[in-house]
C-alpha cells in the first residue's frame, strides 16, 4: 500500500483542534479515518489522529535517531513514516482501530520516508564531481546521510561506482558508513 497514490494523508502543521474538526466533519465518519500531522510539542515527531466511535484519538509518532525510523509504541520501530502507516492499515496492533481511510492532503516530507529523493550530494557523487561534493561537505551540508529513491546514501553510491576520492572525502567528513541500503 505504499505507492505514492496512498501517501496523501499528511497535513503538515495542522493543529490538534483543526485535525479533530477535519475528522469529525468528514462525511464518511467511519472508524479508522485518519490523518498525520507534525507534532507541535516535540520537534521531528509526528502525530497520528484517528477517528474511533465518534471520538478523535491522537498518537505521538516518535522519530528514532537522525534517519527516518519511527514508532508509536516504542517496541515496533519502522523505517519510514509511510511504512508505519501501512503497518497500521493492515493491523490495529496498539491502536484503538485499524487505519482505514485517510483525510487526503499531501504526501509526507521526503526526510520522513524510507526512500527520500535524490539531493545535490547524491548527484555530485553519481557524476563523480569531486569539486561540488567537496564544497557541499565544506559548507556544512546537512543531508549527508539522506537516501535517494533507491535507498542509497552518497557513501553507497561512491562505493558502488568506485569513486574513491569522493568516498574518502565523505568518510573524512564523519559520515556514517554502517547505514544499510535498501535490500
Amino acid at each position: 500500500m505504499t505507492t505514492d497514490d496512498n501517501l496523501y494523508w499528511y497535513h503538515g502543521r495542522t493543529s490538534r483542534e483543526a485535525a479533530e474538526e477535519l475528522l469529525l466533519s468528514d462525511e464518511k465518519r467511519q472508524n479508522g479515518l485518519f490523518l498525520v500531522r507534525e507534532s507541535s510539542t516535540a520537534a521531528g515527531n509526528y502525530v497520528l489522529s484517528v477517528l474511533y466511535k465518534g471520538e478523535v484519538v491522537h498518537y505521538q509518532i516518535v522519530r528514532h535517531g537522525e534517519d527516518a525510523f519511527f514508532s508509536i509504541d516504542e517496541t515496533t520501530i519502522t523505517h519510514g513514516l509511510e511504512t508505519l502507516i501501512d503497518m497500521y492499515q493492515r493491523s490495529a496492533d496498539c491502536l484503538v482501530t485499524k487505519l482505514t481511510v485517510p483525510i487526503k492532503k499531501d504526501p509526507p516530507p521526503h526526510d520522513s520516508r524510507r526512500h527520500g529523493r535524490t539531493n545535490l550530494l547524491h548527484r555530485a557523487t553519481k557524476e563523480g564531481n569531486y569539486t561540488v561534493a567537496s564544497e557541499l561537505l565544506k559548507c556544512g551540508y546537512r543531508s549527508l546521510e539522506a537516501k535517494n529513491e533507491e535507498g542509497q546514501t552518497a557513501v553507497h553510491l561512491a562505493c558502488r561506482l568506485g569513486i574513491n576520492n569522493i568516498l574518502e572525502k565523505l568518510i573524512n567528513s564523519g559520515i556514517t558508513t554502517n547505514c544499510l541500503e535498501k535490500l
